[in-house]
């Protein structure tokens, strides 16, 4: 599924006149065309790849809306003949939908909203976006700390998981969610850590309660790679005791 929460729509599209074409021709109302159009957007937004309606489940969202799902079934047949689904997918997509636009929007708003660093804990990020991304090149000590800051307050770490997902919380669940990162005492590099293992899995972050497991990992393993960090040597100041009675005080 996409990480992206959102989709463009365009102006006119609740009225759009090729609904009524469709409409007449699968012997429904223009209003149910519309209706399931919005739908099949949606959906659409969220499938992989992006743009296809390839599972969209007619019965669920007949029980959904109240439609009969041959209706449905008809109007998505017409849409095909009228060239508005070709191969399972909406055609005009990647013309209202560009991807390189929305990928750069939704990094550089995350960055911004979340000033504290939430793009990066092991390395600096090399983005090639040179004109947004400029400020991503260096991270000034306040951004170190705030990294490897510990999660304990429950708005602050409700807002991180927000701007870090791009979902919302949905429930009970995502509150235990919450409050089981901040019991564990996990830092923001460890819930990032957490969250792209996720990413490199091929999974999309929908519920905060899929964080814990990967969250949890990721701070046992930073904690074992501190634990294994030579210990700075720190000198002692001691008193030698000469012979002759004299004492010196030496770094042991």
């Amino acid at each position: 599924m996409s990480n992206l929460s959102w989709w463009r729509s365009w102006h006119g599209a609740p009225m759009d006149h090729k609904y009524q074409v469709i409409a007449i021709k699968a012997k429904t109302k223009v209003g149910i065309v519309a209706a399931l159009m919005w739908a099949l957007l949606d959906y659409a937004s969220q499938n992989n790849p992006r743009g296809s309606i390839d599972g969209f489940d007619t019965e669920i969202y007949s029980v959904y809306s109240g439609f009969e799902e041959e209706e449905i079934i008809r109007i998505i047949l017409v849409m095909t003949e009228k060239g508005i689904v070709k191969d399972k997918s909406l055609i005009n997509w990647e013309k209202r939908q560009p991807k390189r636009e929305d990928d750069s929007y939704n990094r550089v708003t995350k960055h911004r909203s979340m000033k504290r660093n939430v793009t990066q804990c092991n390395a600096p990020d090399k983005d090639t976006d040179k004109d947004t991304d400029k400020e991503l090149d260096t991270e000034s000590e306040t951004e170190i700390e705030n990294r490897e800051r510990v999660l304990s307050d429950f708005d602050e770490t409700l807002d991180y998981l927000k701007v870090l997902t791009g979902y919302p919380a949905s429930g009970k669940a995502s509150v235990d969610a919450i409050n089981d990162i901040i019991k564990m005492k996990a830092t923001v590099c460890d819930v990032r850590n957490g969250f792209e293992w996720l990413a490199n899995q091929g999974k999309t972050v929908r519920y905060y309660s899929s964080l814990v497991g990967p969250t949890q990992t990721a701070m046992s393993k930073r904690i074992q790679q501190e634990n294994l960090k030579p210990k700075k040597y720190e000198p002692i100041l001691r008193k030698m005791v000469h012979p002759d009675g004299t004492v010196e005080e030496v770094l042991a």
